[in-house]
């Protein structure tokens, strides 16, 4: 009898052991702070701090829920009329997916806040879908995760605002539209490796400025890359290829290499198109640049980052 009760007990606590994935659905029974257990379905807080995985559901009604811990998930759903916002200085981490049908908005202050991938299933690549909005509110916030890892940004989803894409950490494929668009402010894009904009659109508008850090830049099935009025394009190098540009302002070129105009085709009025054969690099352009009315070409050259003929 007694040589029975050691495995029976070593059984039950192995099954103890055994994790799973848990769905929690959002309820904000007591307030909208996401770590208040009650504030859930089953009264567990959605975070892949133990054995269990954890997918989050957050519906219509939810309003704006506020983060204020690291957490990680498997996969998260925020429907239309849901928001999310990621507090000063913590990092929202997914693994497998996220439905972004609201708003997740970083707020970082006097600290980044993160929304970091880190894909569980293989193939490296964390998908970013639904017909909402990530916005990045302040300088330092960022979007980025494990070194190589692969943000796929879907179609009709946005990622908008000022700070980092990229962080020199994960690669991005672009089916949907990225945004610099507060005044005066700048979106860094920066690739560990490579951005595709694979059908996407990347604008600067409102006189914002887009930054690319250096990367291989590519364009698959009409991505589009447009210069608003009174926005500019900072280019720090990489190679670029297969591009169409649509320029209604400026696009600055600040690193050191060299700009060959020799297989662009230039449409619109007031042409001026300025360039530079210094440097070290050679920085090409296969496609059509269309520029708008009033829209100007400059490169960059020199250590003090004047324009320069």
């Amino acid at each position: 009898m007694h040589r029975l009760i050691l495995p029976l007990a070593l059984a039950a606590s192995l099954a103890s052991l055994t994790s799973a994935q848990i769905t929690s659905n959002w309820t904000g029974a007591v307030d909208q702070q996401w770590q208040n257990f009650v504030n859930w379905d089953n009264n567990t807080v959605p975070n892949n701090a133990g054995l269990n995985t954890y997918n989050a559901f957050l519906g219509g009604g939810s309003g704006l829920v506020f983060l204020n811990a690291n957490n990680t998930l498997e996969s998260m759903t925020l429907q239309a009329g849901a928001a999310l916002s990621i507090s000063n200085g913590f990092t929202f981490t997914v693994r497998d997916s996220v439905i972004n049908g609201g708003e997740i908005r970083l707020e970082g202050n006097t600290s980044a806040s993160r929304f970091s991938i880190n894909d569980s299933s293989g193939d490296l690549a964390v998908q970013l879908s639904g017909s909402g909005t990530i916005v990045l509110d302040h300088p330092q916030d960022r979007i980025g995760g494990i070194t190589n890892h692969v943000l796929v940004h879907a179609a009709a989803h946005t990622i908008s605002g000022h700070g980092q894409l990229g962080t020199n950490s994960i690669n991005l494929v672009n089916h949907g539209a990225i945004a610099a668009d507060v005044t005066g402010e700048v979106l860094v894009v920066d690739p560990i490796s490579s951005f595709q904009n694979d059908g996407g659109t990347l604008t600067a508008s409102s006189g914002a400025t887009a930054r690319f850090e250096p990367g291989n830049y590519g364009v698959a099935n009409s991505g589009r890359f447009i210069i608003g009025d009174g926005s500019t394009f900072d280019l720090r190098g990489g190679t670029w290829s297969d591009l169409t540009l649509e320029i209604d302002d400026q696009l600055a070129v600040d690193a050191e290499f060299s700009f060959d105009l020799s297989g662009w085709r230039a449409a619109g009025p007031n042409r001026e198109i300025l360039s530079d054969t210094g440097g070290v690099r050679t920085l090409r352009f296969y496609d059509t640049v269309a520029l708008g009315a009033g829209g100007r070409l400059f490169t960059r050259f020199r250590g003090d980052g004047n324009a320069e003929p």
